[in-house]
């Protein structure tokens, strides 16, 4: 994929920034790469999951608006609040936007979080992850 390197790298680091205040203590944080056909274009595609409380079906859009705070609107609340404006899903989704690409908070299917799962590092299996999606430059049109 073209783009910005910078400015992906803010992405991505929000992102999992964002995971590491939310999962629990001995929790698990994943990150795929890879690539998708999506009709003739290629696509990048980024996965984050992580087991910590999650973000509510109902709540999932909002999360990428300036200023919310999930842990602020009663939304399955952490013990304790983090650090922060409620700025980093807006910056993601700008950014992501800016390259042409999606994010979405998706559920992860049993399949996949049973597979992710280690035993002895929680109970609580991923239930939702963050995934990103960019456009690829066709064949023969890389710089």
């Amino acid at each position: 994929m073209r783009g910005n390197r910078l400015l992906m790298r803010e992405a991505l680091s929000n992102l999992i920034d964002n995971a590491v205040k939310y999962v629990p203590p001995g929790g698990r944080i994943t990150v795929r790469a890879g690539g998708e056909a999506l009709g003739n274009r290629g696509m990048a595609v980024v996965m984050i999951e992580d087991n910590g409380p999650g973000i509510s079906p109902q709540r999932r859009e909002e999360v990428f608006k300036r200023f919310f705070r999930g842990d602020r609107q009663g939304d399955q609340a952490p013990a304790t609040q983090t650090a922060g404006a409620g700025l980093g899903l807006a910056i993601v989704h700008e950014i992501i936007g800016l390259h042409h690409g999606t994010i979405r908070i998706e559920d992860v299917p049993a399949a996949d979080a049973a597979a992710a799962q280690a035993p002895a590092v929680s109970e609580r299996r991923p239930t939702m992850r963050f995934v990103i999606r960019i456009p690829c430059e066709a064949a023969g049109r890389a710089a």
